[in-house]
């Protein structure tokens, strides 16, 4: 933006405003939860190249970062060992690089079959969900940490709260610190209405949806967008 380039006096005030007058929200695995966003071997983790890109000064003012994993299968995900390491890592940066004490984050997990899985009790669902959060568990100091889960999941709050207290401390409180009820969706069935931009500037939504399986490919509104 034209601001930034007028002075250097003007470009700091702006720089605070901006940075921690906006919140920012990550999609870890892609936008599209039928074709997940495949990254380039430089552009493995979103959250990472989020805070390299940012301009130094810019990292101390960040205040609301929104971490969505759409679409996750967590055990498939916690299988994978290049990304368990790429979000380790991750969040390794984010612990050194950002002002922790001013920073709310958001942890939005929106799972295909664990939510609603009735075999799983919910000692194990807790197991899995703290399994992914151990490099969050590590880091200290953090002003505000919210955690949405999928709305239909078994135990989703118990849950959430027990995570909350797990990262920020055993005292905490996510509501009374200014959680609300229900976080609200930027997307439907996985397609976001506004423009999303991937770190690399790429727009990656919106996106047609996947033809379905009654409907022709040669249909004359393909390319429409629902």
């Amino acid at each position: 933006m034209s601001i930034f380039l007028t002075s250097h006096i003007v470009r700091r005030i702006a720089t605070a405003l901006f940075y921690s007058g906006n919140k920012f929200v990550l999609f870890l695995n892609g936008i599209d939860k039928w074709r997940p966003y495949q990254c380039s071997t430089s552009l493995r983790s979103p959250l990472a190249q989020f805070i390299k890109a940012l301009p130094k000064e810019a990292l101390p003012h960040l205040r609301r970062v929104v971490l969505t994993f759409l679409g996750l299968d967590p055990e498939e995900f916690l299988q994978d060992e290049r990304k368990v390491t790429e979000w380790e890592k991750a969040i390794d940066l984010l612990d050194r690089e950002v002002n922790l004490p001013k920073l709310t984050l958001v942890l939005d997990i929106d799972e295909w079959y664990l939510g609603q899985d009735p075999a799983l009790s919910k000692a194990q669902h807790l197991d899995i969900y703290m399994r992914i959060l151990q490099p969050l568990i590590r880091i200290r100091g953090i002003r505000n940490f919210f955690v949405f889960l999928k709305p239909r999941a078994l135990y989703g709050r118990e849950i959430a709260c027990i995570l909350e207290k797990s990262v920020v401390g055993p005292e905490y409180d996510a509501v009374a610190n200014g959680k609300p009820e229900e976080r609200r969706r930027r997307w439907n069935d996985g397609y976001c209405y506004e423009p999303v931009f991937g770190p690399d500037g790429r727009m990656l939504s919106p996106t047609p949806p996947p033809p379905k399986p009654w409907e022709s490919s040669s249909s004359e509104d393909e390319g429409q967008y629902w």
